[in-house]
């Protein structure tokens, strides 16, 4: 009934100088802020999965994220409010055998800059969470089986900046910054 798509991308986290740079150099597609509410789960839900709804322009959109050998998996779709209980969420989670009661653990709110090329779409993201700000820059394949980071990396090479891998995710930080504040 759910197909997930494979999501590939790559990442890395940036200083408040090369966000800037980035940002006053490029045109962008467009710009948007959204309010991520992340979720944890009773039983310690898996690390190998991410779940949250997010809030843009009006609009509920659920997504659940688990690891696979080619990228990140990903279930999502729109819903009509915030609640985890939701039925199409009840749904996928019972088709995936996922049997577990989820709770709210915080919000992150994020100010996007899209600009699409023709191998996927650039963000550059300004994070708010706690009285935390940092800054990613993301870049999202159209292809999941292309192997495009040298084109990211020559992005990056631009603006002098060498890529990093970033090894933690939104919900990493916003996690690591929970446990911080108690």
């Amino acid at each position: 009934m759910f197909a997930g798509k494979i999501e590939k991308e790559y990442k890395m986290m940036l200083t408040k100088k090369q966000f800037d740079t980035i940002k006053k150099h490029y045109l962008f597609d467009k710009t948007n802020t959204q309010i991520n509410h992340y979720f944890n789960s009773v039983n310690n839900f898996k690390k190998n999965y991410a779940l949250r709804i997010r809030e843009l322009n009006n609009t509920f959109i659920f997504t659940l994220k688990m690891n696979n050998e080619n990228g990140k998996l990903e279930y999502e779709f729109e819903i009509d409010n915030l609640d985890i209980n939701h039925n199409k969420i009840k749904s996928l989670l019972k088709e995936l055998n996922i049997d577990d009661e989820f709770y709210p653990i915080g919000t992150m709110k994020t100010i996007r800059h899209i600009l699409n090329d023709e191998f996927g779409e650039l963000c550059l993201d300004e994070n708010h969470y706690f009285d935390k700000v940092d800054y990613e820059i993301e870049y999202e394949l159209f292809d999941y089986t292309q192997d495009k980071l040298e084109h990211f990396k020559n992005i990056l090479k631009t603006f002098d900046i060498e890529f990093v891998l970033n090894k933690k995710s939104k919900l990493k930080r916003f996690k690591d910054e929970l446990n911080k504040v108690g």
